[in-house]
């Protein structure tokens, strides 16, 4: 199988080199002139970013100027201009690829009304589709120290990309639950992006294009998480009822409770403890009913048994705007709370106790935004 290696750069000769084995050279001066005409793309980055994330190119050198690149012994490779050329590929060389001739090349409207019109290269619409979005065929696994997870997962997310959501994630993982001193795998991240980013992710019975390994992942990016935290492209918008649990999380958390926020299938369900306090454990719970009642639920873990169970102590109902219950969520908390609770709804370790419970009950811990 040919590999066709091409160097995208400016008219200073500084860009980044990259290859793919089904983009022929002359196709190569088609595609990248669809790619400015198209997209808009009127730097090399822009350029490169398309190519990586839609038509599955390599990054091999990144930055680095045309007489670095020939003189490098990473880069034994001759040189020649694509469109001096016409599209001819050496299979041991590279081609340079001025993104200003190939614009200039087609700068008339007739030329820009062809490139458009290239169905091969609009494979932004070769989509999987589900019910809820649209997703492009790329799969990948997370993993770690080579542990993988079981869930391979499809997405709209390039490597690149992928890797600072990742981290961004992780990173708000870390900041909510540094006081619980609780951990994730590469499961729980995997259902983490399912739950947080149904447009972008679905689960595949696939084999993995790619793997990432995500604690390596946070290495290498963690230093620039105070950036990260602000790409705007990764903020969700909640659903009213997450943005109730998240109030009720922040909410504990500021009055000195440790918290939890777990979910499964429609439930969500938050566990809080004061630590050296009552050692109780109590529950918050929103559950899916089939007649459609709303309501929340209110109780304690239980160890009267062999396994940990909730009890349900009250209920709150609610109409339309689940979050208008709120401040009638606390104060039935707090009356709760404050009862003499029989010995079984003590904890001998609360932290423990709300891990297990989750653990028998196939919840995952997560994020309530």
């Amino acid at each position: 199988m040919n590999e066709y290696r091409y160097f995208i750069a400016n008219k200073n000769k500084i860009g980044t080199l990259v290859c793919n084995n089904k983009i022929n050279g002359n196709d190569m001066i088609l595609l990248i002139g669809y790619i400015i005409y198209s997209y808009g793309a009127g730097t090399v980055a822009h350029i490169v970013n398309k190519l990586t994330a839609v038509y599955d190119f390599e990054i091999l050198k990144e930055s680095i100027t045309a007489a670095e690149l020939n003189s490098s012994p990473e880069t034994p490779y001759t040189y020649y201009d694509l469109i001096d050329e016409n599209g001819y590929c050496e299979d041991d060389g590279y081609m340079y690829v001025d993104i200003g001739r190939i614009k200039k090349l087609f700068s008339k409207k007739k030329s820009q009304e062809m490139l458009s019109s290239i169905r091969r290269f609009n494979i932004e619409k070769e989509y999987i589709h589900d019910e809820r979005t649209v997703f492009k065929k790329r799969k990948f696994v997370i993993t770690r120290d080579g542990d993988k997870s079981k869930n391979v997962l499809r997405t709209s997310y390039d490597k690149t990309s992928l890797s600072y959501l990742l981290t961004y994630v992780m990173g708000g993982f870390f900041e909510e639950y540094e006081d619980e001193s609780i951990g994730f795998t590469p499961d729980d991240l995997a259902q983490m992006l399912l739950k947080i980013y149904p447009k972008d992710f679905i689960l595949s019975d696939d084999d993995a294009d790619f793997i990432i390994d995500d604690l390596e992942t946070w290495e290498q990016k963690c230093s620039s998480y105070e950036t990260i935290k602000t790409i705007e492209l990764f903020e969700k918008n909640a659903t009213s009822s997450e943005q109730l649990f998240s109030m009720l999380k922040k909410h504990y958390k500021q009055n000195g409770y440790h918290s939890i926020y777990a979910e499964k299938d429609k439930e969500k369900l938050l566990l809080f403890y004061k630590p050296y306090n009552k050692q109780a454990v109590c529950a918050i719970r929103k559950k899916y009913k089939a007649d459609n009642n709303k309501y929340i639920e209110i109780g304690f873990l239980n160890n009267k048994s062999e396994s940990i169970y909730l009890e349900i102590r009250a209920t709150i109902s609610y109409n339309e705007d689940i979050r208008k219950i709120y401040g009638d969520v606390i104060q039935k908390v707090s009356l709760v709370y404050n009862e003499d609770l029989p010995v079984y709804n003590i904890m001998r370790n609360p932290g423990e106790a709300c891990l297990d419970y989750l653990g028998d009950h196939s919840c995952y811990i997560s994020l309530p935004i």
